[in-house]
């Protein structure tokens, strides 16, 4: 018989052939096997290399998305009105510091709730469920890009009339709202007193005779 040694997997063996031919075509399909395993380790260990910049990089783009969100989040909580983001579903996704004031709810009793629960008026419901279905299907709405006055509803089921400006933006197919809210309550007692001093003398809060 021929023999031959051969190392594999740090252990050595002992090749056994009848013939120098046999043994020759044994010891081919060991060095290709050889080859094969050093080529497959060496791809495993491109992949590791791969899947550890790709981890690197994923986690520094996590991070610089959080940066960024805590930095825009700081940004809504200074800011003197107060912000509110809603889903197309009409569900709280943002709630800064001045809605909390304004409002009465806190950030964690508003986000993932019905908005039109919280601040609109229940006489307002079908008007803004009727709005907000339109403009997901066309696009479309009067309400958005403007400045706009109504009336909202506090926690204690109070009303007072706000002026807020709505955006929306289109991500993943589906609509995210961002709206700036004002309460315009001295404003409007202002106006009125205005108007009310305009057309009634300031003494005897009598109608100007120029009314006459």
């Amino acid at each position: 018989k021929q023999l031959e040694q051969i190392e594999y997997n740090g252990k050595r063996h002992v090749i056994a052939a009848n013939n120098q031919q046999i043994l020759n075509l044994l010891l081919s399909v060991y060095r290709n096997t050889i080859a094969q395993n050093r080529e497959l380790t060496e791809t495993r260990t491109q992949l590791n290399l791969l899947n550890d910049s790709l981890d690197q990089k994923v986690q520094a783009r996590t991070a610089e998305l959080q940066e960024s969100e805590m930095r825009i989040r700081r940004i809504l909580n200074t800011a003197l009105d107060a912000f509110i983001g809603m889903d197309s579903a009409g569900l709280v996704t943002e709630w800064n510091a001045e809605a909390e004031n304004l409002f009465g709810y806190s950030r964690e009793n508003a986000l993932g709730k019905k908005l039109a629960a919280l601040i609109i008026p229940p006489v307002y419901h079908d008007a803004h469920d009727t709005g907000l279905k339109h403009f997901i299907e066309t696009g479309e709405g009067s309400f958005v890009g403007e400045r706009i006055e109504t009336i909202a509803m506090r926690h204690d089921r109070s009303e007072f009339p706000i002026e807020l400006s709505i955006t929306a933006i289109r991500q993943g197919g589906e609509f995210f709202f961002g709206a700036f809210v004002r309460n315009i309550t001295e404003r409007k007692q202002s106006d009125s007193k205005m108007s009310f001093l305009a057309d009634n003398d300031q003494l005897t809060e009598l109608p100007n005779r120029e009314l006459f």
